[in-house]
């Protein structure tokens, strides 16, 4: 392990980086129906711009994970926070829904934060701290609540084009802090071919693992995407106090991350997820049949908000545990596989309610769904309480 100096200086500037790259991952949600007006979207049109950058941020975890394992997690952070420059200005300079969604496949990439974060900061703290610590970097998934916060008034102020500019110099700015600031972790699986880094495929619970996960940041993700639809569509909500109400369900969640991943050292991730899932269960059956009015469901939204960062936290005390010399890669898959969650359920829902003109089966289907993970946390990592390589 590094000295505690350089764990600190990774941890700060992991999670400050990976806050600003989720903000400019779900960029385009606050403000898609500001996109729509500007430029004459059918809502599947706005529908595809919101859900491209998910399923892009998704795929490419697994191969930056593999990366951070290779090269070191610095190295890629600040390569990708570079990149994230082009894109942006992309969006910026275009002007019709076709350029948008080339761009929007590129924003998606800052959604890989995640796995390149989660495995840089793992290799610098022992064991039995990695619960907190990775709840910690994963704060970064405020970004979806600030941009939610944000970027509705930014771009009052300056426009949708003027605003996507100073997402580039942020990512600038934010690149250089983070490569001035951090020093390269040690790279234990350097050498490892593609193949080797993939034989985590092999191994039960990669995909078990990704299964729970799917669930747990799915669901955040759908919210954290289309909440505001939700709320404008259903209950009228304005862009901009539908951005708030989204952005404080993001904090949140968010804040609650770290807690789960500090209730799992003290406990057994499994008790966590245990809770998380049964609340999952009972949520969603009560959006199913009784959430028909906007105090009702924010109510019952906030409640779940709670247990969903619980439950992200607890997800992630199992990766280091299970897989120490291959963080990366897993982290990727798990990460990777969560991320489709939040693209998939989304489109779940919208043919659901397509086909039936109700919601209430797509609520149903997540109460199914949490009840397996349910089943498999019981039979499964109730007691895995040290370190297993594989």
């Amino acid at each position: 392990m590094a000295d505690s100096r350089q764990g600190l200086q990774a941890l700060i500037l992991s999670m400050i980086s990976m806050i600003f790259c989720f903000t400019a991952w779900v960029s385009l949600s606050p403000i898609a129906k500001e996109f729509q007006q500007v430029y004459g979207l059918s809502l599947s049109q706005k529908a595809t711009l919101i859900a491209i950058p998910m399923l892009m941020g998704s795929i490419m975890r697994i191969p930056l994970g593999i990366l951070t394992d290779r090269l070191g997690g610095r190295r890629v952070f600040t390569a990708l926070m570079l990149f994230m420059v082009i894109p942006a200005l992309g969006v910026s300079f275009t002007h019709s829904f076709h350029g948008l969604v080339f761009w929007a496949f590129f924003m998606g990439m800052a959604g890989t934060s995640f796995a390149i974060g989660i495995a840089y900061v793992s290799k610098f703290f022992p064991q039995d701290r990695q619960g907190l610590v990775l709840g910690i970097v994963a704060l970064g998934n405020f970004g979806t609540a600030l941009a939610g916060f944000t970027l509705p008034v930014m771009s009052r102020s300056f426009g949708i084009h003027g605003t996507f500019r100073l997402i580039a110099l942020l990512m600038l700015v934010t690149a250089l802090v983070f490569r001035a600031g951090t020093e390269e972790m040690p790279l234990s699986g350097e050498g490892r071919t593609l193949r080797q880094a993939l034989s985590v495929l092999k191994f039960r619970h990669t995909w078990l693992l990704s299964l729970l996960y799917f669930i747990s940041f799915g669901v955040f993700m759908f919210f954290a995407v289309y909440l505001p639809t939700f709320l404008q569509d259903l209950f009228n909500v304005s862009m901009i106090n539908a951005g708030l109400i989204t952005g404080g369900f993001l904090t949140v969640a968010t804040l609650c991350r770290p807690v789960g991943g500090m209730m799992a050292d003290k406990m057994s991730a499994g008790k966590v997820l245990i809770a998380v899932y049964g609340v999952v269960i009972l949520t969603t059956v009560y959006m199913a049949f009784y959430a028909h009015t906007p105090s009702s469901f924010l109510m019952i939204s906030y409640i779940l908000s709670v247990f969903l960062g619980f439950g992200n936290g607890a997800v992630f005390k199992l990766v280091p545990a299970l897989f120490p010399r291959q963080t990366g890669a897993v982290t990727g898959i798990v990460g990777a596989v969560g991320g489709l969650g939040g693209f998939l359920l989304p489109l779940i829902f919208v043919n659901i309610k397509a086909i039936t003109g109700l919601y209430q089966n797509g609520f149903l289907l997540l109460s199914f769904l949490s009840l397996c993970c349910m089943s498999i946390t019981s039979r499964q990592y109730m007691r895995i309480d040290k370190e297993e390589d594989f």
